[in-house]
């Protein structure tokens, strides 16, 4: 995270989690920042988030048109 706590610069590749909650205060998320994660089988953003949203352990954009992350 970012100092401001608003951006995922990288999720620590070494983690052994199935999924990841996003924090509703993260409105940008690094392009590579799930790339070394091979555990991650989830995305879960909550309500609260103004830019992102999850389903079915996606990532999306809050409408639900855009795909920005699948972690399967």
């Amino acid at each position: 995270m970012n100092r401001e706590q608003t951006k995922i610069l990288k999720y620590p590749g070494g983690k052994t989690g199935s999924s990841y909650q996003i924090p509703d205060c993260v409105t940008d998320i690094s392009v590579l920042a799930f790339s070394d994660s091979t555990a991650l089988t989830a995305l879960v953003v909550g309500d609260g988030n103004p830019v992102y949203a999850s389903e079915n352990g996606f990532l999306l954009s809050k409408d639900k048109k855009i795909l920005f992350r699948s972690v399967l």
